[in-house]
């Protein structure tokens, strides 16, 4: 019996340090991946960010087992609370971190309250019903810890780019760029994707030839030099940017975008990173619904395999149900 008590013991210590283990791997991976590839605008490498996820739906998966099965309070509460406190070793503190980390301890710990009490008072047993509440809670958490991240690579340019996406903008562009309306404009059709600036205003000058009646005008290197400096100073007057010419137009248009909507935000261009980060906060907390889903496919595979390896095993016990009654 002693011998079975201690088993119990190390089955339960290897789970709650695994839960911390793939917790701490999770938040990681989210400030070192995941967090830079999104304040940088690069959101097209979808590999930064699978890791992260899936990083994300095994630590719930864990955690919902460990709240589950971990009858030691001490250490499933102990394992909970050093994982929803890892996140917070990686940033500097400050008043509003210590706050959101108390918040953080505090939810985790209701989490694990939430699946226990359901879980022992539940007959029979069903893997969404037992978790639904606490894995809810324990998203929440988490996103709270990665908006922090978020938060922390902000300044007051960046931060505009949560409500003007920089991906985005370049679809916009394109497709205006190439639509009957801009060519009707500029008599310029099919611009690709990746034109520079200097390509832009070749074509364009070419274009104005032609309607001049001087089509095929040869330029020398010297004289083509020449007018480039003279529109790159002319565009620099008018709109206050400063470029080279071999920059992608879409990168350029998008400068000037985030400039002008920067002044008119006026003073009020303080607060952007702050409604940047809540802002990204319900993002991501709407973004977790898959990953929650997954997490339940992956709860449900590990009490699978661990039942057939024997870690877990099937128990009848009786339940003292109180009723109120006459």
């Amino acid at each position: 019996m002693e011998g079975q008590a201690n088993t119990t013991i190390i089955k339960e210590i290897i789970l709650g340090v695994a839960t911390v283990l793939v917790s701490g791997a999770t938040f990681w991976l989210w400030r070192t991946s995941a967090i830079p590839a999104l304040a940088g605008g690069d959101v097209q490498s979808g590999l930064r960010f699978i890791a992260p996820a899936a990083g994300l739906a095994i630590s719930a998966a864990l955690f919902a087992l460990a709240a589950m099965f971990i009858r030691d309070r001490r250490i499933i509460y102990g394992a909970a609370m050093i994982g929803a406190g890892i996140p917070y070793l990686l940033i500097d503190a400050s008043n509003a971190v210590l706050l959101l980390l108390a918040l953080s301890l505090g939810g985790t710990a209701f989490a694990v309250h939430k699946i226990r009490r359901e879980f022992s008072l539940s007959v029979g047993f069903s893997v969404s019903k037992t978790v639904k509440s606490g894995l809810s809670l324990y998203f929440t958490v988490a996103c709270l810890a990665i908006s922090l991240f978020y938060s922390t690579t902000l300044n007051q340019k960046n931060s505009l780019a949560a409500f003007l996406p920089k991906p985005a903008f370049d679809f916009t562009l394109y497709h205006f760029l190439n639509s009957r309306f801009a060519e009707s404009i500029t008599g310029l059709p099919d611009v690709r994707r990746d034109i520079t600036a200097d390509e832009l205003l070749d074509m364009l000058a070419r274009r104005q030839l032609e309607q001049q009646g001087i089509p095929g005008v040869k330029i020398s290197a010297a004289d083509l030099a020449r007018l480039h400096k003279v529109e790159h100073d002319e565009i620099s007057r008018q709109y206050g940017i400063t470029f080279r010419g071999n920059e992608k137009v879409q990168d350029i248009f998008y400068t000037v975008v985030a400039e002008r909507a920067d002044e008119l935000m006026g003073p009020y261009r303080a607060y952007l990173p702050l409604v940047s980060s809540l802002a990204f906060f319900f993002a991501l907390k709407a973004l977790t619904l898959p990953v929650y889903l997954v997490s339940l496919v992956v709860i449900f595979l590990l009490i699978k395999g661990l039942l057939f390896a024997k870690i877990l095993k099937r128990a009848h016990e009786q339940i003292d149900v109180e009723r109120i009654t006459l």
